[in-house]
């Protein structure tokens, strides 16, 4: 009996705790959580949305609390138990994607996160993204005063007023995404106007710059307006006008690109698709494959056409040739990568057929030789090589290097109406190298080019052979730690050589026609930089070396020193200086020359919407020749004092400006005692002007 009572004692409290503990556990309220009774669709901003909760809060767990966005919208839920619904009719659903949090608050004030769920709101036009910037830039200046050699009897006063309205803006909806925008430009003067040129006194003072539309879902767009485009540099190349263009992806490996553009830049109301005029506009389009749809960009191949024809287009007070230009072509483009992205390649090769059609305009009755179409040929093609990529050298710094070889030709005659900056009747091959060693950048380069490909005996071949090297070498960086007096190092070396090739036959050219001339160029700089301050010296010297016959001594060298700095002399007021020094010498006529320049900057700004700017510059100029001295000395002084306001009414929309108070100042005096002869002048005038832009 007594064993019983000594082992009951325990057992008993034992089976009293655990019966406690396991009422505890039981009474433990569950967490709140709460789900959304909505999709993940797009929700019109007046639809109610029903949240369910999974309980209530107890008594001593504080309240509920609901956060759309920035904004608290608990009292804007209708509460039934715990279904919870949006009343629109309190307050409208912000547009666009946010989240509801559900928080719990404590009676001690803290915030506990309890379930967070996206809502996604239309605007009250139904887009699931409306974004529209206007903006209206106006300007004014005008002359207040003027003095010594300045033009007496200019107007004084803010009369020209010039401005420009630009929209841009956004919409999406369903998938779809269109892009807008447009830009006017506008002046009280006409000479000013933006077709003046063209048009004269009838161009609009008020004129439609650009403007552009593009309309996109997925892969496929559509573009109307202003649009550069062209990716072939043989046949069209960043072409940029008024036109017309689609993008139409064909399955994964396939896509289409076409268009029709004007024959050239275009402004004003007139023509707004750029192809009112059949006989002044291009037709172009480009298939791209992709050969390996699993790797994009690992093998593209790309087929390129264009046909298009193209008039001078002469200005009001001009008389032109209306000589009309037709070419087309076809282009072909390889584009490839390899070896984990370190070789990559590019091809290009296009045929193109150029002709000036016969104008009887043109002829005025007389009997002309016709011009014949010709077809010719232009191709490039560039590799690349990582010969080094991402090695380590020593804890710190990492070593790359790059080679790559380029290739250009285009026949002699060769045209395309796309690909304005092409020039004929030359080929050109290029070998670079590339590297770096942590911040270290060196780079070297050979060119070679010639010209007259057809070898033509009556015209002059020219060829030109350059090298070039360059190197950054930030001697800070170099040190374990890192050592800021230590200078940016940085020197550059250019030397080109051209030379004809013979003498033309029939030409009457002699030796000393034909040109033979290296030029080099060699520059060294360094600088130092601190958190206010900045500090350089440059030094570069040129040299020409006419080689050709005859001309031996018609050689030229130039040398440049500068030294500038830049000085926070405090959070207000900055400084800056430049010293330079230009000595040239010309052995063909004897003369030396010399320039010195000394220049001043400052920048102050006393409050936050106030600020003055001064810019001082000197120049002291002297030739010595054999048969006497000339000296010059010139002063340029600028200041400048503004006034910024602006006052914004929401996020995107205010108004602000700009006044300002400009004063400028020249004077010159030269004196030439080879020919007698003495110049004096001076001027100043004082101008104010005001910038005011809403948007």
């Amino acid at each position: 009996m007594l064993i019983d009572l000594k082992l009951g004692r325990p057992l008993a409290v034992l089976l009293v705790a655990l019966g406690l503990t396991t009422a505890t556990a039981a009474q433990t309220p569950s967490p709140i959580t709460a789900s959304a009774r909505w999709s993940d669709a797009w929700l019109p901003s007046d639809e109610p949305i029903v949240l369910e909760l999974s309980r209530l809060p107890q008594l001593g767990e504080g309240r509920l609390a609901l956060v759309l966005g920035n904004l608290d919208v608990t009292d804007v839920f209708q509460r039934r138990g715990t279904t919870w619904t949006f009343r629109p009719e309190l307050a409208v659903l912000p547009a666009g994607e946010s989240e509801l949090v559900l928080y719990q608050v404590a009676d001690q004030g803290s915030w506990q996160e309890l379930s967070r769920l996206p809502v996604k709101v239309l605007t009250r036009r139904g887009f699931e993204s409306r974004q529209v910037t206007p903006r209206l830039d106006l300007q004014s200046e005008g002359l207040l005063d003027s003095g010594g050699d300045a033009e007496a009897g200019a107007e004084t006063g803010l009369r020209d007023v010039g401005g420009q309205i630009d929209l841009q803006g956004q919409l999406v909806r369903n998938g779809w995404n269109l892009r807008f925008g447009a830009n006017v430009l506008a002046t009280t003067d006409r000479q000013r106007a933006l077709r003046f040129a063209s048009e004269g006194e009838d161009a609009p003072r008020a004129d439609l710059a650009s403007y552009a539309l593009r309309l996109a879902r997925g892969r496929t767009a559509l573009e109307v307006g202003h649009l550069t485009w062209g990716r072939h540099p043989q046949l069209i190349d960043s072409f940029s006008t008024r036109g017309v263009a689609v993008s139409l992806p064909m399955g994964r490996a396939l896509r289409f690109a076409g268009g029709a553009f004007a024959g050239s830049s275009l402004v004003g109301w007139d023509n707004p698709l750029g192809l009112s005029e059949s006989d002044h506009q291009l037709v172009a389009g480009r298939l791209e494959i992709e050969a390996r749809p699993a790797q994009p960009g690992a093998l593209t191949f790309g087929v390129t056409f264009l046909d298009g024809s193209k008039r001078p287009l002469p200005g009001f007070n001009q008389g032109v040739i209306d000589d009309r230009e037709e070419s087309s072509g076809l282009g072909l483009a390889v584009d490839a990568r390899g070896w984990d992205g370190r070789l990559r390649f590019t091809g290009r090769w296009a045929e193109s057929e150029f002709v000036n059609p016969a104008d009887p305009a043109l002829a005025q009755g007389a009997d002309l030789v016709a011009v014949r179409p010709e077809t010719r040929e232009g191709r490039s093609a560039s590799l690349a090589v990582d010969l080094l990529r991402d090695v380590a050298v020593g804890p710190r710094h990492r070593l790359g290097g790059t080679l790559e070889l380029r290739h250009e030709q285009t026949d002699p005659q060769y045209r395309s109406l796309g690909a304005l900056g092409i020039l004929a009747d030359r080929r050109h091959d290029q070998a670079t190298l590339n590297g770096t060693l942590g911040p270290v950048a060196l780079s070297v380069s050979h060119s070679e080019a010639r010209d007259n490909l057809d070898d033509i005996p009556s015209i002059l071949t020219t060829r030109t052979d350059r090298d070039a090297a360059s190197l950054t070498l930030p001697l800070a960086d170099l040190p374990a730690e890192r050592a800021p007096w230590l200078p940016m190092l940085s020197a550059a070396f250019d030397r080109t050589h051209q030379r004809g090739d013979g003498i033309p036959v029939d030409s009457g050219f002699n030796a000393s026609h034909v040109p033979d001339q290296v030029s080099d160029n060699r520059n060294l700089g360094l600088e130092w930089s601190g958190a206010r301050w900045r500090l350089g010296w440059m030094v570069n010297g040129s040299d020409q070396d006419n080689r050709q016959p005859g001309r031996q001594g018609n050689d030229f060298e130039t040398r440049v020193q500068e030294v500038n700095g830049w000085f926070s002399l405090n959070p207000k007021i900055d400084l800056g200086i430049a010293l330079g020094l230009e000595a040239s010498d010309s052995q063909a006529t004897g003369e030396e020359t010399e320039n010195q320049r000394i220049g001043l900057d400052l920048a102050w700004r006393p409050a936050e919407r106030w600020a003055f700017a001064a810019r001082l510059s000197l120049n002291d100029g002297e030739i010595l020749a054999p048969d006497g001295r000339a000296e010059s000395e010139s002063f340029t002084g600028n200041a400048e004092g503004t006034y910024r306001f602006e006052h914004r009414r929401g996020e995107h929309h205010g108004i602000g400006g700009q006044l300002f108070l400009r004063f400028s100042s020249q004077a010159y005096e030269a004196v030439d005692r080879r020919f007698s002869l003495f110049e004096d002048r001076d001027s100043w005038t004082l101008r104010a002007g005001i910038n005011l832009s809403l948007f």
